[in-house]
């Protein structure tokens, strides 16, 4: 051997020694010991973060399939011999099992949603738990604790947000997930073992009554049994008795009387199923269903590493590398089947199953570890190259794991898509179901917008029986009550004007946004919420915290802003309730609270608000979250006023009146004139993309009206049922959908009253209004005999002096 070489082999030998050391050094075991728990607690943590920072406790979008089971059982009316079928959902899923978990959150937690997002993320916990010991029982136990946090960084990845912010789909996925979980490690760890066949069919039976992916979870126990040398022929049967009697609810109606009819399966669509596979590591799941380059790469890279996977394994099939790797086999075999599943009938990729199809990248990691701590000694029997490449491809998957979590998993605002329908705003048009506007349909439910009475029927069983929203728990937010009529701005000229905003910043945000946002009130602006305080309460108490905003400006000459709360309750006058003034310098959140349990049985308003000192120069005043802490007692009558009263919204003389009983005044596109009368009403026969455009000139200042206001009826035979109102602004060369408001419409042809609130468009104070143009059924095809009669259109004049004249962009 040269020389060189010898010196070569020589620092090889001394680096080597050197990690030794390092390997049984304390210290380093401690801090390696440190960081791996820390790794391992990041995911876990940013999705606690996530579930308690957002949303509200408000039941929604597909909650509507089990709220008349939930009114059932409550109301000790419920036929329990339907229970199966009433479960069977979508022609595809048993979710009996889901729903026995929902019925125990009901009775026990009023059905807080965030009981069973908190569910949600124990099952996870418990899946990564199993998965952990499945891994490592069969395997050498060296480097086990590498893999918590390579698994928890998968269980818990952000691009499955879905599943652990909202309550319908998490549930029932992660039982899947828990019960195909819980089957494997029974099998791993208890081989050729009746405890282990048990602890199989106690998962498959979970997996299979919670959701049709849960069927997948028989055929991967089988090939479980076999490479994990089940030989006992009872052992098979019980594998097929479990199987064959929790499979019965699909049997029967999906075969014998199916639920639904099912279209022809495509039975390998190879584009889905690459695009599937990518799926857990691409952005922009939340906003779009279809492939997604990212998606395509990404699949690609897994389809090549699990060909090269089992090619290294078949080269070791006679070491104990197959008997080590099946439980990394039998969850990558899960994931496909999932995937394939998904395929037979979907064309389009829900964001929420990416915990199913992340089962695959997390089957790879299974496998990867048992390569890695079986790459010395040299595996008798192995050949050369096979145990220089299997530890090498277990380096390859660590570093594509790496770069395609990096690249995709660090943000979830691009992923999310039910979240939306259970953001403040939500919650506090299902409290006030009864008051509240026909457009906080939206806000709930995220199929379209006109289904008459979706709103009432959601809330009607929940009040009844004190639930959700209605519990003895409640939590109102302003910035959830900003979608309603009770909360109204008062906005000064000159000056920035009120927005809701992330963080301490002045980066304006969507009062409808399901993060929970900050006030944004720079002096002298305010805002008033009317609430009003059931009799039955028992405690209710204001919370919120004072600062200036962090992005105003930093200037010597600043004096600060002194903050004020006031008080108004019926037949009194205004009481100030609060006061505290902050320097221009600080920045940090002062913390407050106001007690209004006094206010019992009473209608009050709040008045939020700031004031500066010589000038009114950085004054950007904040107010965090405010909410009101609500306790009621159930037990105890509530007085008639439970819903708030709304500011008043009535027609007067000074309001901007586009007479719509004068058809002169209108172009009617694929409109028919029936009748009109002078001051009463015109009715109008409508044909598809049907729509009323006001021909006079308009310049209106919209900084003077609060609200678009309509009197009208539609023909009971249209099914989806919405007006929408097209506004055309200064500066804008026409009239689109982007500038519009779309309003749902009552059941029944009769005249009703509508209204949409302006501080909702994020108008600028100089807006001016130079267009209008409306369809009585935006979103709906007409038939021969659907008509419309139009009453009355306005803009409701606001009750206070004009802010036109100085008003500016």
């Amino acid at each position: 051997m040269s020389t060189a070489k010898v010196q070569q082999a020589e620092k090889m030998m001394g680096f080597t020694a050197v990690l030794r050391r390092i390997r049984e050094s304390r210290v380093a075991r401690a801090l390696g010991f440190c960081l791996i728990i820390a790794f391992t607690l990041l995911p876990i943590l940013n999705i606690i973060r996530i579930v308690v920072s957002t949303g509200a406790n408000a039941i929604s979008n597909d909650y509507v399939a089990y709220v008349q089971i939930v009114d059932q059982v409550l109301s000790g009316t419920y036929d329990w011999r339907h229970f199966f079928s009433d479960t069977f959902i979508a022609g595809a899923h048993c979710m009996a099992l889901p729903m026995l978990v929902r019925l125990a959150v009901v009775k026990f937690a009023s059905w807080d949603i965030y009981f069973e997002l908190y569910i949600i993320i124990a099952l996870a916990l418990l899946k990564l738990i199993l998965l952990h010991q499945s891994f490592t029982v069969l395997a050498p136990r060296a480097s086990r604790w590498l893999l918590w946090p390579v698994l928890a960084a998968l269980v818990f990845s952000t691009s499955q947000i879905n599943v652990f912010t909202f309550g319908d789909a998490g549930l029932q996925v992660m039982l899947v997930q828990v019960g195909c979980a819980l089957g494997m490690w029974g099998l791993v760890r208890f081989r050729a073992q009746w405890r282990g066949i048990g602890l199989m069919a106690a998962g498959g039976a979970i997996a299979t009554l919670s959701g049709g992916g849960g069927l997948l979870a028989w055929p991967v126990f089988l090939i479980g049994l076999v490479l994990l040398g089940f030989r006992k022929a009872s052992h098979y049967a019980a594998w097929f008795a479990v199987a064959a009697i929790s499979s019965l609810p699909y049997v029967f109606f999906i075969v014998i009387r199916p639920t639904i009819p099912r279209k022809k399966p495509s039975l390998f669509n190879y584009g889905f199923i690459i695009n599937s596979i990518g799926w857990p590591f691409t952005n922009n799941i939340g906003e779009s269903v279809t492939a997604f380059p990212q998606a395509v790469l990404a699949g690609y890279l897994g389809v090549a590493l699990v060909i090269t996977g089992f090619v290294l394994l078949w080269a070791k099939r006679r070491t104990p590398y197959p008997v080590q790797a099946t439980p990394g086999i039998m969850y990558v075999l899960l994931g496909l089947l999932g995937i394939w599943q998904t395929s037979l009938f979907r064309t389009n990729i829900a964001p929420w199953y990416t915990t199913a199809f992340m089962t695959f990248w997390i089957g790879l990691v299974g496998l990867g570890y048992v390569f890695w701590v079986n790459r010395e000694p040299k595996p008798a029997g192995g050949r050369g190259y096979a145990s220089i490449l299997a530890p090498s491809w277990s380096v390859a998957l660590a570093v594509i794991l790496l770069c395609l979590y990096a690249t995709s998993n660090i943000a979830y605002a691009n992923k999310v898509f039910y979240l939306n329908s259970r953001g403040p705003a939500a919650a506090a048009c299902l409290r006030n179901y009864r008051v509240a506007p026909t457009y906080c349909e939206q806000y709930l439910f995220q199929w379209g917008i006109g289904h008459s009475g979706a709103v009432d029927y959601l809330g009607k069983p929940l009040e009844r029986h004190h639930l959700s929203v209605f519990a003895a728990h409640q939590e109102w937010t302003l910035q959830g009550d900003y979608v309603l009529d009770n909360v109204r701005i008062r906005e000064a000229a000159g000056v920035p004007g009120v927005f809701w905003s992330p963080g301490l910043t002045g980066r304006p945000g969507s009062y409808a946004d399901y993060k929970h946002l900050n006030l944004f009130l720079h002096t002298p602006n305010s805002i008033s919420w009317r609430v009003s305080l059931p009799a039955n309460v028992e405690q209710a108490d204001f919370h919120s915290a004072v600062a200036l905003s962090e992005s105003a400006p930093i200037d010597p000459s600043l004096d600060g802003a002194s903050f004020e709360v006031y008080v108004e309750a019926e037949g009194q006058s205004s009481q100030q309730v609060f006061q505290r003034h902050l320097a221009a310098n600080q920045r940090d959140w002062q913390a407050f609270s106001i007690p209004l349990s006094v206010y019992a049985g009473r209608t009050i308003v709040l008045r939020l608000t700031s004031s500066g000192g010589q000038n009114n120069n950085g004054d950007w005043a904040m107010y965090r979250y405010p909410y009101i802490d609500v306790r009621v007692n159930p037990a105890k009558s509530a007085s008639e006023d439970i819903p708030a009263k709304p500011f008043s919204i009535k027609p007067t003389a000074e309001d901007a009146h586009f007479d719509v009983t004068n058809p002169n005044q209108w172009q009617a596109p694929n409109m028919e004139l029936l009748q009109a009368t002078a001051g009463t009403s015109s009715k109008w026969r409508l044909k598809q993309d049907a729509s009323l455009a006001y021909k006079p000139a308009i310049d209106i200042c919209l900084a003077d009206y609060t609200h678009f206001y309509a009197r009208l009826g539609v023909s009971s035979d249209v099914a989806l049922r919405s007006l929408q109102i097209f506004y055309k602004l200064k500066g804008q060369p026409s009239v689109d959908a982007e500038q519009s408001v779309i309003i749902p419409l009552y059941a029944g042809g009769d005249l009703h009253e509508y209204t949409f609130d302006l501080k909702l468009l994020f108008l600028s104070k100089g807006a001016h209004l130079t267009g209008l143009r409306l369809a009585p059924i935006s979103n709906s095809a007409p038939s021969r005999e659907s008509w419309a009669e139009i009453a009355d259109l306005r803009l409701i004049r606001r009750d206070q002096p004009t802010q036109c004249a100085a008003a500016h962009d």
